[in-house]
C-alpha cells in the first residue's frame, strides 16, 4: 500500500538479561496488571530462513546477514522515583539485535514489547502514539503528518523527519515503519543518527512493539558535524548563519531524498528489516 506522506517542511523538535544460545531459559515478568509474560529466549542453530528467536509473548525471525544473534532481556519497572519522567514505563521486553553491523550508529538494534494499555496510563508520550497508530490503524490511507505519526515515548527528542511510512502487518497485529532520525536541536540528518523505526499494536490491543533498527542511506555525512563531507547526490546542510526558512527546506529536501531512494539504497535494506518485523508473531 503506497504511502502518503505529507511533512512538509515541517522540523518536529522536543522541548524538552537473557542470553540467546543453544539452550533456553525462561524469566517471568510481572506487568502491571499482574499479567505473567515469560521471557524465553531460543536460538543457536540458523533456521533455513534466518535465526528465530522466540521471547515471549513474541517471536520473530532475524533474517540471514542482519544479526548473529540476540539478546531478550525482562525490564523491570521505571517510575518517575526511579528515571527520568520519558523513561517512565511498565515491566516490559527488550529483544538487543547482536553481531549487528552498526556503521557507525549510535543506536542499538532493539525490539521492545510493552503491555499497550499500562505504558499509555504510566506515560503520556506512549499514551499520545497508542492513540496516534490507532487512528492511523483505523483509516490507514493516510496522510501521514506530524501531527499523526507516533513518536517514541523514551526519547528525549523530537522526530527531525519520517520517510519511507509504510503499512506493515505481522501475525497478530499490525503497524507503521519509517525512516526517521530524532534530534533535540537543529544539526544535519546523517547515518550515525538514522534509524528504521516500527511501531505496531497487536489486534487485541494487549501489545505494543518498538523496533528501532540502525540504517544508513549513501546520500549522507558519517556524523552530525555540519563540516563533515556531503557524500555525492547528498544536500548540504545550511551554514550557521542561514534564516530559519533554510534550515526547514534543507529537512524537507532531506526528507524527499530518502523518500525517493530505493530499500536497497538503504544499508541495511528496507525490504530486510521489513522482513524481520513481518515475522513476528503474538505467541498464546
Amino acid at each position: 500500500m503506497a504511502s502518503r506522506l505529507m511533512l512538509g517542511s515541517t522540523l518536529i523538535l522536543a522541548c524538552l538479561g537473557v542470553t540467546v544460545g543453544c539452550g533456553a531459559v525462561s524469566t517471568p515478568i510481572i506487568l502491571a496488571s499482574q499479567e505473567v509474560m515469560t521471557a524465553s529466549a531460543t536460538a543457536g542453530a540458523t533456521a533455513p530462513g534466518g535465526i528465530t528467536v522466540l521471547a515471549s509473548p513474541i517471536k520473530l525471525v532475524i533474517p540471514p546477514g542482519l544479526a548473529t544473534t540476540a539478546n531478550a532481556e525482562p525490564i523491570d519497572v521505571v517510575t518517575i522515583q526511579t528515571g527520568a519522567s520519558w523513561d517512565v514505563a511498565p515491566a516490559h521486553l527488550q529483544i538487543s539485535l547482536l553481531g549487528y553491523s552498526l556503521r557507525g550508529s549510535f543506536h542499538m538494534p532493539q525490539v521492545l514489547v510493552y503491555p499497550a494499555p499500562e505504558f499509555a496510563v504510566a506515560n503520556s508520550r506512549a499514551g499520545e502514539s497508542v492513540k496516534r497508530l490507532q487512528a492511523i490503524l483505523t483509516n490507514p490511507n493516510g496522510p501521514y503528518t506530524a501531527d499523526s505519526l507516533p513518536d517514541i515515548p523514551f526519547f528525549n527528542a523530537g522526530q527531525a523527519i519520517a520517510a519511507q511510512v509504510k503499512l506493515i502487518e505481522f501475525n497478530g497485529g499490525s503497524g507503521l515503519r519509517d525512516v526517521v532520525q530524532y534530534a533535540s536541536d537543529v544539526s544535519p540528518i546523517n547515518n550515525g543518527g538514522l534509524f528504521y523505526l516500527f511501531e505496531g499494536l497487536s489486534q487485541d490491543g494487549k501489545y505494543y512493539i518498538i523496533a528501532i533498527l540502525p540504517t544508513t542511506s549513501p546520500f549522507l555525512p558519517s556524523d552530525n558535524n555540519p563540516d563533515s563531507p556531503v557524500p555525492a547526490g547528498g544536500i548540504p546542510f545550511p551554514p550557521s548563519t542561514a534564516s530559519g526558512s533554510s534550515f526547514e527546506a534543507y529537512y524537507t529536501q532531506i526528507t524527499q531524498l530518502l523518500e525517493h531512494a530505493t530499500s536497497s539504497q538503504f544499508e541495511p535494506a528496507l525490504d530486510t528489516l521489513d522482513a524481520l518485523v513481518k515475522s513476528i508473531s503474538i505467541q498464546p
